[in-house]
């Protein structure tokens, strides 16, 4: 059980201090519910806002969308909006959005009224715009989840709000966590005095409700309730590994929508981390100078915790950093069925070979080499997934839908030549490779390897790295 008198006695006392205006703290741990809220929170049932911290209901609803379409996950977003063609945002991918590399760094005040001016917006900006280069890791507060939610309307023929509402969080019993006001407006504090502060809005900012709910939400994420058995390694996989953060100056990591636990980079200077003694699975996101929510499936547990009140980013991580302690205070690491129910499952590998014919010629290797004059391979991939066996199927994955997955990219290169495929204009075994990852990592949920032969003494493998 987390020592939470203690962490109460310290909020109420920051209220005392005039440091926020109220607060509301939530953690799920085995299948309790321990919270208390404060100041200009009237009660653990009280709305308030979340901001960034709702970021990854979003990028839920997108992992839900693709799984059951898998083509849409490798497309740049000038498939689904014409309205970007020949634009650099019309180049984005879903995973660049969703792990912070676009080179975009977008602010909500630039999302506001006539959606065809955003439109024109979007059509035009650039990374320069932001001093930022192309697919440069920079937190964008706003921009890509704009189309995000954009994406999840041409696609779900719904509102993006309604569909992340009544398809991702209804049917989990999620029912009060909505996209819209909140009854407990933000403060922040300006000359030294506590004002009602600009709400967030869209699919990145605008989430609201009771802290318990959105400490459900990832409580029932960490526990594989809200996507696919195969979906949710992917999410919690680091994507985005070991790089800078342009917007906070510090190295974070990502997954699809959730920022992972980097307490390797300094666990007492990463912005919006999840506190000292994280598990090192933790995952969740941070919101707005006011917010964080996470689930630790090491330690069992999730949490949402919210201080009315947004302050600079040196007064608020400090002051986060504590909470997040405080809650953490007793707790002991466990093997939790509700928030890691494949830990005590067998890992394994699955494998399947594929083969097919196709001629090529490797413009990049220099003059008089015979690999620059056409040729053909015989060449033979071999497909690996990684997870854990379901302990009551004795299953991991069907065989079959790896081949679903991969034989309509098989059959597209078949007696071929491989330079006239796009992507592949100069197709050596490494970017080959590489080029079989990209269009399968969605589809493929636990992809872990991609192995290419075009003789058998030759070959390439490729891990996602």
């Amino acid at each position: 059980m987390p020592d939470l008198p203690r962490t109460r006695a310290r909020l109420e006392q920051g209220l005392g201090e005039n440091r926020w205006t109220g607060y509301a703290l939530a953690v799920r741990k085995q299948n309790q519910l321990f919270g208390f809220a404060g100041g200009d929170v009237p009660d653990l049932s009280s709305p308030v806002p979340w901001f960034s911290a709702g970021k990854p209901i979003t990028a839920v609803g997108i992992l839900q969308v693709t799984a059951k379409k898998p083509g849409l996950w490798p497309q740049p977003l000038s498939k689904t909006f014409p309205e970007l063609a020949n634009s650099y945002a019309g180049t984005l991918t879903l995973e660049q959005i969703l792990t912070h590399q676009t080179g975009l760094r977008i602010p909500e005040t630039n999302l506001r009224g006539d959606p065809s001016a955003i439109w024109k917006y979007f059509a035009r900006v650039t990374p320069a715009e932001g001093g930022l280069s192309a697919g440069q890791a920079a937190y964008d507060p706003a921009g890509g989840w704009w189309l995000l939610g954009q994406w999840l309307t041409r696609h779900t023929g719904k509102s993006w709000d309604e569909f992340l509402e009544n398809e991702v969080l209804q049917p989990a019993g999620i029912t009060g966590l909505k996209f819209r006001a909140p009854a407990v407006p933000i403060r922040e504090r300006r000359a030294g005095k506590w004002v009602e502060g600009e709400p967030g809005q869209g699919p990145g900012a605008g989430l609201a409700g009771p802290a318990p709910d959105l400490s459900l939400f990832y409580e029932k994420l960490a526990g594989g309730r809200l996507l696919p058995a195969a979906s949710l390694p992917p999410m919690l996989r680091p994507t985005r590994k070991g790089k800078t953060d342009a917007t906070f100056n510090h190295i974070l990591d990502f997954g699809l929508g959730v920022i992972l636990n980097s307490n390797r980079y300094g666990a007492e200077t990463v912005p919006y981390g999840f506190g000292t003694r994280a598990g090192a699975g933790t995952f969740g996101h941070g919101g707005a100078r006011s917010s964080i929510a996470f689930a630790d499936p090491e330690f069992g547990f999730s949490a949402a915790i919210f201080l009315n009140g947004r302050v600079p980013e040196t007064e608020h991580q400090p002051r986060i950093y504590w909470t997040c302690f405080g809650v953490r205070l007793n707790q002991k690491r466990v093997v939790s069925r509700t928030m890691s129910p494949y830990k005590r499952a067998v890992k394994v590998s699955l494998r399947r070979k594929f083969d097919f014919e196709a001629a090529q010629h490797l413009p990049s290797f220099p003059e008089g080499h015979k690999c620059r004059q056409m040729h053909g391979h015989s060449f033979k991939l071999e497909v690996v997934v990684t997870g854990t066996v379901d302990p009551k199927s004795g299953l991991f994955y069907d065989h079959a839908k790896i081949a679903e997955a991969v034989r309509p990219l098989v059959d597209k290169l078949d007696h071929t030549c491989l330079n006239e495929t796009p992507g592949l204009e100069n197709p050596t075994l490494e970017c080959m490779a590489k080029w079989f990852w990209d269009r399968l990592q969605a589809s493929l949920p636990g992809l872990s390897e991609i192995t290419l032969h075009e003789t058998p003494r030759a070959s390439c493998t490729y891990r996602g790295e």
